[in-house]
């Protein structure tokens, strides 16, 4: 009876060093993924930028700001067509609402052939000239002749912004 009693004991203590054993393989596991994921997030995000740091725009003299605290970007300069070699940009918006900016923008394709992807770069400038932020966009399937919206949202106050300039990568 003793003897199978202390199996018993001996099978749980065995059973519950295997749990925790399995218990901890995991949390080592999910933090170590999770360090390599950041690390990935962090190149990434430093190649989109390409070395410019994220940084709010500070002032208000391109922005009116709503009843509902949304900032709205009312640069004339931020609003201009952009014409690139292959594509037109038009119906610029800035707008920043609940921690993000949200820029919004018409891509029309100006060649006579379809256009499986178009990739762009958007250059997020301040009233100095300084590039403050680039973020890349793209618009896929995007026939001769035709225009297609676009929406970039990044979280950073950028709605001060003095101009945004779109270029080809």
């Amino acid at each position: 009876m003793k003897i199978l009693e202390n199996k018993k004991k001996r099978n749980l203590i065995i059973a519950i060093a295997a749990v925790t054993l399995l218990v901890i393989i995991c949390i080592v596991i999910v933090l170590f993924s999770k360090g390599k994921n950041n690390s990935n997030n962090e190149t990434q995000q430093n190649a989109n930028t390409a070395g410019i740091y994220p940084v709010d725009i500070q002032g208000d003299n391109n922005v009116k700001t709503n009843p509902d605290g949304t900032k709205e970007n009312i640069s004339e300069q931020l609003k201009q067509t952009q014409t690139l070699k292959n594509a037109e940009i038009s119906n610029i918006t800035l707008t920043y609402v609940n921690g993000v900016s949200i820029i919004k923008a018409d891509v029309k394709n100006t060649t006579d052939k379809t256009t499986p992807e178009l990739k762009l770069n958007a250059k997020i400038k301040d009233d100095t000239g300084k590039v403050v932020r680039e973020v890349p966009a793209s618009v896929y399937e995007l026939g001769s002749g035709e225009s297609k919206p676009i929406t970039i949202s990044i979280t950073t106050d950028a709605a001060n912004a003095a101009s945004i300039e779109f270029s080809l990568p």
